[in-house]
């Protein structure tokens, strides 16, 4: 998909500003740039400050209900830490589910406070949130079957509700859908949605 904007130029200086897109993109640029971004969001406390970065964007934009989609990585636990311990997988997903467990219930505290200061319609609606685990096309038949297995298990996990289901996203030149079909079909069987992007 391309995507494009207008973005002036500094007159003074005759610079663009390169951190707007002022030419279309191609789907390679694209998946070029999603593959800086391990860079950034490169250990957990920076996962859990995205994640919820990107909750407040969506809930300011009015939204009740949010599916918030990601690839499982192993990242580092800090980069505070001198040893740099990696984390595993269940780590990112355990870090991402309490960033959304305690994003919905501080939306209900926030929404009840505010039905009760207010009392009147124009109060904004909690957002719900859940995870759909991904699999990356990029990686491999082992990383697909481990992350639909961490799915599986946190959604068939008593009283967690928030795993939904699994995607199959990134680059669609990787690899075709069928070399992921066992999984995913796995993944249906235990009761998982299925998304394709």
């Amino acid at each position: 998909a391309d995507a494009s904007s207008t973005t002036p130029t500094d007159k003074d200086t005759g610079q663009d500003h390169f951190m707007y897109n002022v030419l279309p993109r191609s789907l390679q640029d694209c998946f070029d740039m999603f593959a800086e971004i391990p860079n950034c969001v490169n250990d957990l406390p920076a996962l859990k400050r995205i994640t919820l970065e990107a909750l407040e964007d969506f809930a300011s934009h009015h939204v009740v209900y949010l599916e918030l989609r990601s690839t499982p990585k192993r990242l580092l636990a800090s980069h505070v830490d001198d040893d740099k311990v990696v984390t595993t997988k269940r780590d990112y997903v355990e870090a991402v589910l309490q960033v959304l467990n305690e994003f919905e219930t501080r939306e209900q505290q926030r929404y009840q406070q505010e039905i009760n200061d207010r009392q009147d319609a124009s109060v904004r609606l909690p957002m719900v949130c859940r995870f759909i685990v991904a699999v990356d096309r990029s990686q491999t038949q082992q990383d697909a079957s481990e992350n639909v297995n961490l799915a599986s298990e946190f959604f068939q996990k008593e009283g967690s509700g928030m795993v939904v289901g699994v995607d199959l996203g990134g680059n669609p030149t990787k690899q075709d859908f069928r070399d992921f079909q066992p999984v995913f079909q796995r993944a249906r069987d235990a009761g998982l949605q299925v998304t394709i992007h």
